[in-house]
């Protein structure tokens, strides 16, 4: 099931890096991005919460709330904003439950090199939503998923490397797209 969850991760991760690199004068993208990112987000709450990835998991968890916050920001809805935070509710709960269920099974594991890439990560998502800083958020991306393919390897994870090489050339066309 782990390896479903990082494929399908994978996937919209990579959707979102697309759309959210992309030179655009309107936010249709940037929109189209976040959705995508939310949507991996989902995928690799679950894939770091079984594999007990905590840096990455608290990582997914800011990126799941810069997901919320872009969409709301760009759609300016108040209701698709209170769902949205009741769906980031929901998988806070479900983590609960599943821990609960499988706590013998799990194990838990914090190295620094995770820590500072996912918070260089983290600081590069709540960027991406503030066009003013945008570009900076791509340099932040970019060196964090340098340290990501590393934390691929070392973890046999090969989806997550895939997406990470793929963030480095978003990252670079992110960053070209968005010089100011």
């Amino acid at each position: 099931m782990v390896e479903y969850l990082e494929f399908f991760g994978m996937v919209f991760s990579m959707l979102g890096a697309f759309f959210s690199s992309r030179k655009s004068n309107s936010n249709k993208y940037i929109l189209y991005g976040f959705i995508s990112f939310l949507i991996a987000d989902i995928a690799m709450f679950y894939m770091a919460l079984f594999l007990g990835m905590i840096p990455l998991l608290t990582q997914v968890i800011f990126f799941t709330l810069s997901a919320i916050t872009g969409i709301s920001k760009i759609k300016n809805n108040i209701l698709i904003t209170k769902l949205l935070y009741i769906l980031f509710a929901l998988m806070l709960v479900s983590s609960i439950y599943i821990i609960g269920l499988n706590k013998e099974d799990l194990t838990f594991d914090i190295s620094l090199i995770e820590v500072i890439a996912a918070t260089l990560a983290i600081i590069g998502s709540f960027m991406l939503a503030y066009k003013e800083y945008r570009m900076y958020s791509f340099i932040l991306f970019f060196i964090a998923d340098i340290i990501y393919i590393y934390v691929a390897y070392e973890k046999e994870l090969l989806f997550f490397g895939i997406q990470s090489a793929f963030f480095i050339y978003t990252s670079y066309a992110g960053y070209k797209n968005n010089k100011k």
